[in-house]
């Protein structure tokens, strides 16, 4: 499957991770029709600017699900307040479900069946909160405003904060560590050099999942279930490499609320 590389923030954050598939109207599986592993996206070789991914673990439903139930969409993204319908929800190939989303739309594929009776309740679907750990997505953390990238990975020297190195794009040559968010803006967390850290790719995608965090004294903490390689690849990392002025250090608090709302929380 080919997509935009701008969706790359977001094929990254899924990586390894269950996915649902749909299919435009025109299609004969119309609709939400099966489940996959998400399990490697690389740069197209071919066509720049756009993604491969590697779908495994296909398990395709016996009866493809609508994109509404009762009138209603599935994804809340699609509705506004008022109950308007966005149809332009369905045009982006990549878009995040919520956890609750995700499961009615599978237990409606097993209702269309005739495997399960009792489907999801929509209030419960459009309801969800972002307050439970979640399984199936994350907040996006990416820092996307060139300037503030660049001011940030100036600070940090142009180097992983964690394993102290350049990174490049093998395909583009351009330096392939990303300035993140260390508290999401979604919760409030600013745009400034103090709520960020220059990652590269890997690091950063275990630092969303809550596979490493950094106490106040920046001392690097790998959970324990983050995998052996990644274990591994950490091991002689003991403690961050953060600007040497005292100002764009990352902000305790911003810390603290990583190790107490994210860290082991998002796996």
């Amino acid at each position: 499957m080919r997509v935009r590389a701008s969706f790359w923030p977001l094929v990254r954050e899924t990586l390894l991770t269950e996915v649902l598939l749909n299919a435009p109207r025109e299609d004969r599986n119309a609709g939400y029709f099966a489940t996959a592993l998400l399990s490697d996206a690389n740069p197209d070789p071919i066509r720049a600017g756009w993604i491969i991914l590697t779908l495994t673990e296909i398990e395709p439903f016996r009866v493809p699900v609508p994109l509404r139930w009762e009138g209603r969409p599935y994804e809340a993204a699609a509705t506004l307040e008022d109950g308007t319908f966005l149809g332009a929800t369905y045009a982006q190939t990549v878009r995040r479900l919520r956890p609750t989303e995700f499961d009615a739309i599978v237990q409606a594929a097993h209702r269309e069946a005739g495997l399960q009776q009792d489907g999801a309740s929509m209030d419960a679907v459009h309801g969800d909160m972002l307050t439970k750990p979640r399984r199936l997505h994350l907040v996006e953390t990416t820092i996307r405003d060139p300037k503030l990238r660049l001011a940030v990975l100036e600070a940090y020297g142009y180097r992983c904060t964690i394993l102290k190195y350049a990174s490049y794009d093998p395909w583009t040559g351009s330096p392939a560590l990303e300035a993140c968010h260390i508290l999401p803006v979604q919760y409030g967390g600013p745009d400034t050099v103090i709520n960020a850290l220059a990652l590269e790719r890997d690091v950063h995608w275990h630092f969303d999942r809550g596979l490493w965090t950094l106490s106040d004294n920046f001392e690097v903490i790998v959970s324990q279930q983050a995998s052996p390689d990644f274990m591994r690849k950490l091991a002689v990392h003991n403690r961050a490499a953060v600007p040497r002025k005292a100002s764009l250090r990352p902000a305790a608090e911003f810390l603290r609320f990583h190790r107490q709302n994210i860290f082991e929380r998002w796996l």
